[in-house]
């Protein structure tokens, strides 16, 4: 890395469990329920950090 110290960090991305639970209390309960939705958006939302960093980090460059 010529002579540059290599830095690494760490990302947590939380879901709330009781929100995820309820959800599939829902579906086991054969209710109206949003779980797909749910996972759907904090899928998106990792991609789009995913996405974040990448542009970050070539931005570095």
């Amino acid at each position: 890395m010529s002579g540059h110290s290599r830095k690494e960090h760490e990302l947590e991305i939380e879901l709330e469990a009781s929100t995820v639970l309820e959800q599939g209390r829902r579906i086991m309960a054969h209710e109206p329920h949003k779980y797909p939705e749910l996972i759907e958006s904090f899928v998106d939302n990792i991609r789009l950090l995913s996405r974040k960093t990448g542009e970050f980090v070539g931005e570095r460059r």
